[in-house]
């Protein structure tokens, strides 16, 4: 990376493993690296997604509602990203927005 930082999946990589290892905190700032240097929109949803999975498992709700909710814009046929949006939005306590994406990716 100190030669080439402006590959995307260097730093998607990297996070894999940063939030494998619970260093959350660090794999979000790859991840938004990632978000800001790579063109394939697979990998750039893929990002947003794992973003925002990490943002609510260190209970960051508002920031993992945004990140899903980019992911679901990339790619709306995606039931992981609704269920996990549904999460986001069931341990916010915003029950009616969680049932209409848990509905939807029962869909």
């Amino acid at each position: 990376m100190k030669k080439d930082n402006s590959n995307g999946t260097y730093y998607y990589n990297r996070a894999l493993v940063k939030s494998k290892l619970d260093k959350l905190e660090d794999a979000i700032d790859d991840y938004q690296k990632a978000c800001t240097t790579l063109t394939d929109n697979k990998y750039i949803y893929q990002s947003r997604f794992n973003m925002g999975v990490c943002l609510r498992r260190l209970g960051r709700l508002d920031e993992s509602i945004t990140e899903l909710k980019a992911a679901v814009q990339l790619q709306s046929d995606k039931a992981s990203a609704h269920n996990n949006l549904g999460l986001s939005y069931f341990e916010k306590e915003e029950f009616e927005d969680a049932i209409t994406e848990f509905t939807t990716a029962c869909r």
